[in-house]
C-alpha cells in the first residue's frame, strides 16, 4: 500500500498552528494526517485561488483548514489555518 502524502504548510499556516491552544492543535494535526492518508477527500466546501486551484475547507472546531492535494508530488499543501471567532 503506498504511504500518505506528506503535509506541507505555508508559512502563515504553520505560524497558525504554533499560535493554536494544545487541544486545537492535536486536533489540527489528526485532522491533517487524516486528510494526508486519503489525499481525494473533500472537504466541507471548496473555494478557487487567484489562480484558478480548488482548494479545500475543512471547519474545525476552533479554526477553518484550507487545502489541496498536490497529486504531482504526492504533497497535502496547507495553505492556510484561521483560527474562527467564538
Amino acid at each position: 500500500m503506498k504511504p500518505g502524502y506528506a503535509p506541507v504548510f505555508s508559512l502563515s499556516a504553520h505560524a497558525a498552528l504554533l499560535a493554536a491552544r494544545r487541544r486545537s492543535r492535536a486536533e489540527i494535526m489528526r485532522t491533517i494526517l487524516a486528510l494526508a492518508e486519503a489525499p481525494f477527500a473533500a472537504g466541507d466546501l471548496t473555494e478557487c485561488d487567484d489562480t484558478g486551484r480548488t482548494l479545500q475547507v475543512v471547519a474545525l472546531t476552533d479554526h477553518v483548514l484550507i487545502f489541496w492535494p498536490d497529486h504531482a508530488t504526492s504533497e497535502l499543501r496547507i495553505v492556510k489555518l484561521e483560527r474562527v471567532a467564538e
